[in-house]
Parts: C-alpha cells; sequence; structure tokens
C-alpha cells in the first residue's frame, strides 16, 4: 500500500487534482443523469397512442383508456420491485385494483400467468394486443401508427 502512495505522490506533479477532479465529476453526473433517464415515463407513449388512435366513439375511447390503464399498471409494478414508497402504496394487487389501473377480472387474467420472474410484461402485452385490434378495426390508420406507438 505504501508503495502505491509513493507512486501516485510522485505522479500527482504530472497530472493535476483539477482534471482528475473533472474526470470524477463527469462520472458521477453521467451516472446520475442516465438513472434519470432510465426512469420509465409513460407520457410520451399515451401521447403518440392519443395522436394514432383515432375515433371519438365509446369504443375507441375505452380502448385509448385501456391502454392507459395497461401501460401505468406495468409501470406500477416495476416500480414496485425498486421502490419502497410504491411497494408501500400498493402492497397488494387488490391495491391496484382498488386505485382504478386494473378491474377484478383484469387483476384475475395476472394473477393466473405462470411465471417465476417478474410479470412486468402481461399488461404491456395486453396493451399491445388492445393497439392491434384497434388497426385491424381502422382505428389506427397506418402500420406505421401502429408501430410508432408501440416502439415509443
Amino acid at each position: 500500500f505504501e508503495s502505491i502512495v509513493i507512486e501516485l505522490r510522485s505522479a500527482s506533479s504530472v497530472i493535476p487534482l483539477s482534471f482528475l477532479l473533472g474526470f470524477y465529476v463527469t462520472f458521477i453526473v453521467q451516472r446520475w443523469w442516465q438513472q434519470f433517464v432510465n426512469v420509465p415515463w409513460p407520457d410520451r407513449t399515451l401521447f403518440v397512442m392519443a395522436t394514432y388512435l383515432h375515433g371519438y366513439d365509446d369504443k375507441s375511447r375505452m380502448m385509448r383508456r385501456s391502454v392507459a390503464r395497461y401501460v401505468l399498471f406495468g409501470l406500477i409494478l416495476i416500480c414496485r420491485a425498486v421502490s419502497v414508497s410504491v411497494m408501500k402504496r400498493f402492497p397488494t394487487i387488490d391495491h391496484i385494483v382498488e386505485a382504478g389501473f386494473i378491474t377484478k377480472e383484469e387483476a384475475e387474467m395476472y394473477e393466473k400467468v405462470q411465471c417465476r420472474y417478474l410479470k412486468f410484461w402481461v399488461p404491456i402485452m395486453w396493451a399491445n394486443q388492445v393497439l392491434v385490434t384497434a388497426r385491424r378495426e381502422g382505428r389506427i390508420q397506418t402500420d406505421f401508427g401502429l408501430r410508432m406507438v408501440i416502439e415509443v
């Protein structure tokens, strides 16, 4: 250990401390920013969906509403796995049902899925199925629109 300290002390005159601190601060800020960027934000997905899923009738409105509920349900499932405060707010699926993110029937369907790992992907697949149905029915007018909604 002492030899490392002596070696670093001799190198400190070659590499200025402010230069090393600059790299350190850059590294810390990049890590913080990457964590912020990796937080899932459903807003963009829902805005794009509202743009491409046309119609003012009840069925179109219910499709948009269902996709929004499923995306938010998936987000809650992901956040429950990493956030104590979200887990306290939604400790069970029944609490998510009470909050109105899914219906009792959807909760039963979710519980029936057999998987050894987290099942956050299930509501996302439900949302995708609603979007594919909307495309088949002509509520999403182009394949490009469907692709945009699914990929965002």
